[in-house]
């Protein structure tokens, strides 16, 4: 027996739309520090034999890699590549400024997963993401003698002037 999954209800359906929008919106724009273009290379790499390479030969056949250079002929630093290599799965690799390279298998891919792992390789940035910024933590019960300062325990000269002068 297959366990019982609830249908969403329209607030889920109407939130799930409203992020696959912004998605699509925010992955459509190239990826940019200080508008110099972080992609430096793209290289399709596939078998013109092997069965599993069937999805990346349609997309070089049908013309969406050259829809895919035709997008990245605007910026002239971008190089990009497909290269047949017999007896391998097929694979894309991005060379971004910064020298970072990312390889993403593309084994029995179709043409539509091979023409959007190019598309997210090419509005990346090259870089690690960051890490999420960590709450501060804030006390229950907050301190009675007052906020620390670097003349809390009297070693400080603030208190030794005035002490000195009495």
């Amino acid at each position: 027996a297959t366990p019982h999954r609830r249908r969403p209800n329209a607030r889920t359906r109407r939130a799930r739309a409203r992020n696959d929008r912004t998605n699509r919106i925010a992955r459509t724009r190239l990826m940019s520090l200080r508008g110099v273009t972080q992609l430096r290379a793209l290289r399709l790499i596939y078998c013109d034999h092997t069965g599993s390479s069937r999805g990346v030969q349609h997309f070089v056949a049908s013309g969406g890699f050259d829809t895919l250079r035709a997008k990245l002929a605007s910026s002239p630093s971008t190089e990009v590549r497909a290269e047949i290599r017999r007896g391998g799965d097929p694979h894309v690799i991005a060379t971004y400024a910064c020298g970072t390279t990312k390889s993403v298998g593309l084994k029995n891919a179709t043409a539509e997963a091979t023409a959007t792992q190019c598309e997210w390789l090419r509005t990346e940035k090259g870089k690690p993401g960051s890490k999420p910024i960590k709450s501060r933590h804030f006390t229950k019960h907050p301190s009675v003698q007052g906020q620390w300062t670097p003349f809390t325990f009297g070693d400080g000269a603030p208190y030794d002037a005035d002490a000195g002068q009495a």
